[in-house]
């Protein structure tokens, strides 16, 4: 019997992931559960410094934060300009990345919903190897295949589920146009925005092997403008 239950909200940027999420918490709090709701992505905290200083050193400060405006995040600012990581550099930040994974989930999700039966997680793992595979390739095996450790590690404290929220390409790209974001810029195309759809798809079909998911998509109206 479980006594705590994780749910995690993922699926491509526009499909309305934060919408649904934000709902889904209002409604366990009106019905009395004890909800917490966080947001949970890669290269947060440790990583995210070291990416944001090497892509200023770069690019300059001016196109890193205008990058960062449209929600853009340095790691792929700094895979586009390098194109192939040096061995070396992989093994770093591979190590630096692992270890701030599991810090940052336990700072941000688990240490700050104690006492709450229902954690409700905007991204999270699904996400996040989409993100790993974008920068690292085929080496990302190592931290795909620590998230999914980690992730039957947490299934035997948590009942565990996957909510992935989804639109069509079409509407997405008219999500995208109408907030903003992600926008194509000279340094980014819309081509990798579209290739970064399809890697968070792939991920979805590798987590529901390892953990109950459950499908979503949202109609045009519903989530426009959120992620």
């Amino acid at each position: 019997m479980y006594k705590h239950e994780l749910i995690f909200i993922s699926g491509p940027m526009g499909a309305g992931k934060t919408t649904f999420s934000t709902a889904l918490f209002n409604i366990m709090v009106r019905k009395g559960h004890k909800a917490c709701y966080r947001s949970f992505t890669a290269f947060s905290l440790f990583s995210y410094a070291f990416f944001k200083a090497l892509v200023i050193l770069l690019y300059g400060l001016k196109i890193v934060k205008y990058h960062e405006n449209v929600r853009i995040h340095p790691s792929t600012l700094f895979i586009l300009r390098v194109k192939k990581l040096p061995k070396l550099i992989i093994v770093l930040l591979t190590l630096l990345e692992s270890l701030n994974m599991i810090l940052s989930f336990y700072l941000k999700v688990i240490l700050a919903c104690t006492g709450r039966r229902v954690l409700i997680v905007d991204e999270g793992f699904p996400n996040m190897i989409a993100n790993y595979i974008e920068i690292f390739g085929k080496n990302s095996a190592f931290l795909i295949a620590l998230i999914i450790a980690f992730v039957l590690k947490l299934q035997q404290r948590f009942r565990l589920l996957i909510i992935y929220v989804d639109a069509t390409d079409s509407v997405l790209l008219e999500r995208w146009t109408a907030r903003g974001h992600p926008a194509p810029t000279p340094v980014v195309n819309i081509v990798h925005h579209l290739k970064y759809m399809r890697l968070i798809r792939f991920s979805k079909t590798m987590f529901s092997v390892i953990a109950p998911l459950v499908e979503i998509y949202s109609a045009q109206k519903y989530a426009c403008g959120q992620n």
